[in-house]
Formats: C-alpha cells, structure tokens, sequence
C-alpha cells in the first residue's frame, strides 16, 4: 500500500471559465485519451493478428510482429491502419486532436464491433499468449482472471470519466500507453509507470476521492496522492489551461516532507519545502503536528 500524500489545492479562476474547471475536476469531461488507448489496443491486437496489415511495406521495431504479417492492397482500411502505425511509431501525444485522428483511423478499419470470436483460429493463435501476458494492463483487473474474449471485446465500451484526471491537463504518450504500467511488450518505450512518474510527478494520474467545494470564481480540491504530490509541470499545465492562480499544500507524514507552490498563468511564481514539526509525545508515543505555521489549517491531513 501506498503512504499517501494530502493535497490542498485552490484555485482562483475567471468566472467565464469556472464551468469548463468544475467539468474536468468533476471527472464530467469526456475522457477522449481512454477511447483512443482502448481503439489502439483493438488495432494492436488486430494488427499482430495479421486481420488488419498497412498498404506499404512497414517496421515496428519494438514489436516487430505488429508489422510480420506483411502489407496488403492499398484500401481504406489499410492505409487508416498504416496511419496509425506512423502513430504508435511517433509515440504521438494523447491530445484531443490526436484522439480524434485515431477514432478516425479505427472506425475506418472495419473493425468497431468486431468480436474475439469473428476472428480465426489462426488469428487468435497469433495473440494469444501476447494478450494473456497484458492481462492485468489491459484488463484493469487485479483480482480475476480476463479471457481474450474479454479483454479484446470489453474496450468497445464507453470510457467513464474520472475525478481530478490529469492526463487531460497533460497528455499521455500512445506507445506509453499500450506498453502498459508493467511495461515489457514494445522494446525502447517507457511503461506508464515510469512515464507518469517523470511526467506527473505520481504514479496514477488520477484520483477517486477528490473532495471538491467551490464559489464563484474559485474552486478548492482536497485529494490524496500515492507517495508525493502532482509535479510542478502539470501544475503549470493546469494553472495555464485556464489562466488560473492555483495555492497547493501538500505534506507527506510518512516520508516527512511538505510544501507550498503557488502558479500564476502557467508559471510556478512561489516554492516552499520543509519538515513537519511535532509537539511533546503521550503516553502512547504520539505526537502533534505543530508545524509549520503556513501548512496548519491548508491540508485536510498530514499524509502517511
């Protein structure tokens, strides 16, 4: 388990765009970067399985069985599909513009609503023991067993959003995303762990239980972090998506850090970083926070 850190963070917004903050903190803003990793895996696995091949010759080093199957006649579809390749080649950024290239691409394929079980033997051989070892990256499943049928037929959902997301504040890489958090499928690409963790400054760049209260032209987020607070550039990112003021308090007990950033249009403009202080132990070995004076009162815990 996690220590976790305790985040404040407030923010100051122009009253004409306050709706569009409380939409994406909410987690009610479309999460367009889920759809495009859940079609990417379609296409990867659909690729590998030779259903889908580019019009042109073409390589994928990382996993070069992407690309075996050789190339085909040139058709929609296939030229859709060596796009996307080009894409995952780039490790192209998750912004909503890119998205929107991928659900092209993927709907122009054929194969939106293609089942595991439209596919042949010999093609689902192909994938088999690939897609078995990204069980617990794609599947999202920690505590049962996915089939292939599952995990190839469930991405066709539409993705939730969530609270606090900030991979919609700074976007995430496609060839991050289809490596997976344990990584070990493309060869030379990072997982997510060690992405978000240099990017974002965490290791799940989202959070399930935000607490947020708000009035007009202002917005306060309460939320827990695994092991250290957001990094400064997504907070910069954040802070500069709307032209915000942000305050953020953090402290971590168990680690014994905390800190103070203040972001102004995108710039952190102020930085503090200390210790937490403590008063005399009880009988019981505990002790009180007594410092320091400008965290009291602007976490909703000390962490740990």
């Amino acid at each position: 388990m996690p220590n976790w850190c305790a985040n404040r963070i407030r923010i100051t917004v122009p009253a004409c765009l306050q709706a569009d903050l409380e939409a994406w903190v909410s987690g009610a803003e479309y999460p367009y970067y889920k759809r495009a990793i859940n079609q990417s895996i379609r296409l990867f696995i659909a690729g590998v399985a030779g259903r889908l091949k580019p019009a042109i010759e073409m390589h994928y080093l990382p996993y070069p069985a992407l690309t075996a199957n050789g190339w085909t006649e040139p058709s929609e579809a296939a030229l859709a599909f060596g796009a996307w390749v080009a894409l995952l080649g780039q490790n192209a950024w998750l912004d909503k513009a890119c998205c929107n290239v991928i659900d092209q691409c993927y709907r122009t394929t054929g194969i939106a609503g293609l089942t595991w079980d439209a596919l042949t033997v010999a093609e689902q051989a192909r994938v088999e023991e690939m897609m078995r070892g990204k069980t617990l990256d794609w599947g999202h499943c920690i505590l049962r067993t996915v089939s292939c049928a599952e995990l190839f037929d469930s991405p066709e959902a539409e993705p939730e959003g969530e609270t606090f997301d900030l991979r919609l504040i700074f976007p995430t890489r496609l060839a991050c995303e289809i490596n997976g958090f344990n990584g070990g499928l493309l060869q030379g690409v990072q997982s997510t762990f060690d992405w978000y963790l240099t990017n974002y400054g965490i290791r799940w760049p989202s959070a399930s239980g935000a607490e947020i209260t708000g009035g007009h032209g202002w917005l306060e987020i309460d939320v827990d972090t695994p092991w250290a607070p957001p990094g400064e550039p997504v907070m910069e990112a954040l802070s500069g998506r709307w032209g915000c003021t942000i305050d953020h308090w953090f402290s971590e007990a168990g680690s014994d850090f905390c800190g103070y950033r203040r972001y102004e249009e995108g710039c952190v403009v102020d930085c503090l970083d200390d210790c937490l202080e403590y008063g005399e132990e009880d009988e019981y070995g505990w002790s009180d926070v007594t410092g320091p004076d400008w965290l009291q009162g602007n976490v909703p815990h000390y962490g740990g």
